[in-house]
């Protein structure tokens, strides 16, 4: 007999023996048997759906029990969303400029029960930290200051949230293949629930999610304060209105929310350290800074820094290294980049020179045969570039060290006979979502340009305007595609 027969076996003798029972259970919380029997069918649905749990189910009767009490929260959920929506809707209608439809309602209260079934077990404090930051602008110091907590925590509870949140609907958009135009159209879809949602009565949303989940914390803790209840409706409705911004979550992974300095899309951000360093961030980059009284360590997370090392007579003797998962950077001289990739460190010399120290010699492991140097720390000079792999350096090239800080003081690109896909990589890391392309089809294009990094838009232009047969299709405003253009197509932008 084989494993699908016996999981039917054992599926259809839980039925039979404990069916009826479950039904006069029922019956007798709900008063009704119609909607005992519809809830006892969702049950063992719920059962089939994960069959695996039957093999070491040693209480059938409280198994049931407590499937069917944790389904007949989220009906009693919906309902209460569902009265209370409609309730304040009603309430509103004679001054909505336009009431929704019986279908924008039933898209509606979805969205809202969806939202509200993934942060009702979002701790309090990291509901009340996430409502202060994303509604009123609060900084992470503020938060802190106001909850009595570090800013580290500020960090840890936001990314609770977000990552509640991606986890419920996400999965898809951070898969990282050829389904992201897939996945963009889901979101786009739910987003534009919530434009509903928010053009017929944010106040009714807020209200019915307000009521849903006051509802289940009364059930859960009694005694809760009704600000806890009306917090966690407020966030869940901000995390509502704030949906394109999760589409880039999949950047943003919990390392980068946990890091000591960070930049956003398209910002660029400069710091001051404590030994009087200077610490520009590109594009969505985030570093964590390590300063004690041997060494002064900053690791570079994600993306790129623009470092100008102080001189101060305190750092003497403690040495400035920045530390990528390829290896280190330590710093005999003043300024430099350094850039993190998938498989590789870009570090480009301004001013001085560095020592560069793969990871893997540095641990004491074997080198590439090829690579270059030994098990010495390479010595890079002011105008020079090297890419740095965890066994050695696989490029090594002469710069122009002005045009390099030019391009950074400035915002800018400079790509020099670069694939048309490392270039697209670049300015998807100045706009939010995606950019979407062919690696293979477009790597023969080759990109000599100055881009602007400030405007995405207007640099994918003179992309298009440089090679005629390219085409650029603005999909949705976090989606856009980019293909050779064929003899039927004419520019899309």
């Amino acid at each position: 007999m084989n494993v699908a027969a016996t999981s039917a076996d054992a599926v259809s003798e839980l039925y039979e023996s404990h069916h009826a029972w479950l039904c006069g259970w029922l019956r007798k919380k709900l008063g009704c048997r119609h909607h005992a029997a519809d809830l006892a069918h969702d049950t063992f649905l719920r059962i089939i759906a994960s069959r695996d749990v039957l093999c070491g189910m040693r209480e059938p009767r409280a198994y049931l029990t407590t499937t069917a009490q944790r389904l007949l929260v989220d009906r009693l959920r919906r309902e209460v969303i569902e009265k209370t929506y409609l309730a304040e809707l009603a309430i509103r209608s004679g001054s909505a400029a336009a009431y929704p439809s019986p279908e924008q309602t039933l898209l509606a209260v979805q969205a809202l029960e969806q939202i509200a079934a993934v942060l009702a077990d979002v701790s309090p404090r990291a509901r009340e930290a996430f409502l202060r930051h994303y509604l009123d602008g609060q900084t992470h110091g503020e938060i802190a200051a106001q909850l009595g907590v570090s800013t580290r925590m500020v960090r840890k509870y936001l990314v609770q949230c977000l990552l509640q949140c991606a986890q419920a609907g996400f999965a898809d958009w951070k898969s990282a293949d050829a389904r992201h135009a897939e996945a963009a159209a889901r979101m786009e879809a739910l987003v534009g629930r919530v434009r509903q949602v928010r053009g017929a009565g944010p106040q009714a949303a807020q209200a019915a999610l307000s009521a849903a989940l006051a509802g289940r914390a009364s059930r859960g803790r009694s005694g809760g304060s009704g600000r806890g209840a009306k917090l966690a409706g407020t966030l869940a409705l901000a995390c509502l209105c704030a949906l394109p911004a999760w589409l880039a979550l999949n950047e943003r992974g919990p390392a980068y929310w946990l890091t000591d300095l960070r930049s956003g899309v398209g910002e660029w951000s400069s710091s001051t350290l404590a030994d009087g360093s200077t610490i520009v961030l590109g594009s969505l980059s985030a570093v964590d800074v390590d300063f004690n009284r041997k060494t002064r360590t900053v690791k570079l997370v994600q993306g790129e820094i623009l470092v100008e090392v102080a001189h101060e007579a305190q750092a003497a003797g403690r040495p400035f290294v920045v530390e990528t998962e390829h290896g280190s950077i330590r710093a005999l001289g003043t300024r430099f980049t350094v850039r993190r990739e998938a498989g590789w460190t870009e570090v480009s010399m301004l001013e001085s020179r560095v020592a560069v120290m793969p990871a893997d010699r540095a641990a004491g492991r074997a080198a590439d045969s090829e690579a270059e140097g030994g098990d010495a720390p390479l010595i890079v000079a002011a105008g020079e570039r090297v890419r740095l792999t965890r066994v050695g350096v696989t490029v090594r090239e002469r710069i122009d060290p002005p045009s390099v800080a030019a391009a950074w003081q400035r915002r800018q690109f400079v790509a020099q006979e670069l694939p048309l896909p490392d270039v697209l990589d670049e300015l998807g890391r100045q706009r939010p979502g995606r950019i979407l392309y062919d690696r293979e089809k477009l790597a023969g294009i080759k990109v000599s340009a100055v881009l602007p990094l400030g405007d995405t838009d207007r640099a994918l232009q003179l992309l298009v305007n440089n090679f005629p047969e390219l085409r650029v299709r603005t999909v949705t405003p976090y989606l856009v595609a980019v293909d050779r253009r064929t003899r039927e197509t004419g520019n899309a932008r």
